[in-house]
């Protein structure tokens, strides 16, 4: 079973990312995304059971996962909707990997469409 989500390499270059996450049905976390560092711009947020998206984030190689917070402390979260929502959450640039937590058990599996760009500092 697969670990991490796979990403396709975009625009014919090593430097820009896309992929595809899933939260699978009656989960509520999905693989990590390993970005190494790049800076995430975007990710496309779907539909989602009720409750909130946060994110769980791994600083660097090795770490453990933490739940990825503001400078006040706060969890950094994104209201759930109606999908069809992009968002840019700058707190993630320059993690390892991320995963993205729904706060309730998704009814049907859900895609999340992430980019990043840069280079991997970690090469």
């Amino acid at each position: 079973m697969a670990t991490t989500t796979k990403f396709i390499v975009a625009q014919s270059s090593p430097s820009v990312l896309s992929g595809t996450s899933t939260v699978d049905v009656s989960e509520t976390t999905s693989l990590a995304i390993p970005c190494g560092g790049r800076s995430v711009v975007r990710i496309g947020i779907p539909t989602i059971t009720a409750g909130t998206v946060t994110f769980g984030v791994v600083p660097y190689p090795g770490a453990t996962s933490r739940v990825l917070k503001d400078i006040s402390l706060a969890a950094i979260t994104v209201a759930s909707g109606t999908g069809d929502l992009v968002v840019n959450i700058p707190e993630l640039s320059g993690a390892y990997s991320f995963t993205i937590i729904c706060g309730a058990a998704q009814s049907a599996a859900r895609s999340f469409d992430i980019q990043c760009v840069g280079e991997n500092p970690s090469l």
